[in-house]
């Protein structure tokens, strides 16, 4: 069996995959519009939920999704 045969194999058993979705800041993909077509993208490949960093980005998203958010102290 593939690598990726039993990858999609594992995702089934185990209830889906949860894909992160979260650029590095100030990257040229650090836009809300990009993390959004991301987030679908993943989802439309058959991801349960995707992880979103930063509200911006979160409020884009219409996936089920949640959101890390970050403080620094």
């Amino acid at each position: 069996m593939s690598l990726l045969a039993r990858l999609e194999q594992s995702v089934h058993e185990n209830g889906g995959l949860i894909v992160s979705c979260q650029p590095v800041p100030g990257s040229p993909m650090d836009k809300p519009e990009i993390v959004a077509a991301m987030a679908q993208a993943a989802a439309s490949a058959g991801a349960v939920a995707v992880r979103i960093e930063g509200i911006e980005n979160l409020r884009t998203v219409s996936s089920p999704s949640f959101c890390s958010y970050y403080w620094d102290n």
